[in-house]
């Protein structure tokens, strides 16, 4: 039917709880999909296992290298260029930005004693009822992580090797941290919940991983009582702060790097559904579970320009989880060799 259109109602479909079911599943999803039949039963077993819902097994074939060099893929961007603006505060003067910290570290606390995997990974697999079948899984998933950051560096023209120390902020139990330490001669992992913390020091005392130093982030000031790194990481953690918080912990970040040192930092710069930010309003409302904030693009570059380093280059990313009309951004940037700060 060339020009009619196809009368789709939007209904999901929900995944099949039967092991036998899932499989056929995934034999159709790279059929029609990678247009092929699953490489081995490993990969099948693998989706089945981890892909606990149709959505997370479209997006994985999605997210795929191969899928995403295939002719024809589905890319669409981000944003149009239309979207209009939006009214995000990032400044604020101290008092409030500490009442804006505090509420944060508060929310993640409780999230560390709660359910700390699955605050750090939002899949039921690591729902405190499952972690002890999924602990392994867990951290595993923090290597490609790492790796996709070795290839960043790379194609930076940063060979990693000559990086001795970094920091992970953000740490949260360690699942980015235990990878890192295979990488870096020292690690320092950084957190504003406590109890977080508490788990990643006892697994990593479990591993036998001595070269990683956690370290509780009190206040945003205390940022400049960190050390200085060659490198400091930062994924899917600035994003759950207010923008003033932002905007002063990637300041903060920015000033902790040696010369030479790298930063990839990432952060969502445009968010969906007429986002927008004011402090005193949004302090007068209940403090949210886990939050989604941005901070405008032009910040991003103005802190660059304030702390004198150079932007190699903005990745566009996924870690929002929101398609079209929302934009979240990896930043690589470095500090020149001869800066003197």
């Amino acid at each position: 039917m060339p020009n009619e259109t196809l009368p789709l109602t939007g209904a999901s479909w929900t995944f099949a709880a039967d092991a036998a079911e899932r499989a056929r599943a995934v034999h159709w999803a790279y059929r029609i999909m990678l247009l092929r039949e699953p490489e081995s039963r490993e990969a099948v077993d693998y989706l089945v296992r981890t892909a606990s819902t149709a959505r997370q097994l479209r997006d994985t074939l999605l997210g795929s290298a191969e899928m995403r060099a295939s002719p024809g893929f589905p890319v669409v961007m981000s944003m149009s260029g239309d979207e209009p603006p939006q009214a995000v505060q990032t400044e604020v003067d101290p008092a409030q930005r500490r009442q804006l910290f505090a509420r944060v570290q508060q929310v993640w606390h409780s999230l560390g004693e709660q359910q700390p995997h699955w605050s750090v990974v939002t899949a039921d697999e690591f729902r405190p009822d499952r972690i002890g079948e999924s602990l392994e899984h867990f951290y595993a998933t923090g290597e490609g992580n790492i790796q996709t950051l070795l290839r960043m560096l790379r194609r930076n023209g940063v060979e990693p090797a000559s990086l001795s120390s970094c920091l992970d902020f953000g740490c949260g139990v360690g699942r980015l941290t235990f990878a890192l330490c295979k990488q870096f001669r020292q690690v320092v992992g950084v957190d504003v919940s406590a109890s977080h913390l508490a788990v990643a020091r006892s697994e990593a005392a479990k591993r036998g991983i001595s070269n990683v130093d956690f370290r509780l982030l009190a206040t945003v000031e205390a940022i400049d009582e960190l050390p200085q790194v060659d490198l400091v990481y930062s994924i899917i953690v600035l994003q759950h702060n207010p923008p003033p918080v932002i905007r002063a912990l990637f300041a903060g970040l920015l000033r902790r790097l040696s010369p030479g040192g790298v930063a990839v930092v990432q952060v969502p710069t445009y968010l969906p559904g007429g986002y927008s930010f004011e402090a005193r309003s949004y302090l007068a409302t209940p403090a949210g579970e886990m939050e989604m904030h941005a901070l405008p693009q032009r910040e991003a570059f103005a802190l660059a320009r304030e702390a004198g380093v150079n932007v190699l280059e903005v990745l566009e990313d996924m870690w929002t989880g929101y398609g079209a009309g929302s934009r979240s951004n990896t930043f690589v940037m470095q500090r020149p060799r001869e800066s003197a700060r």
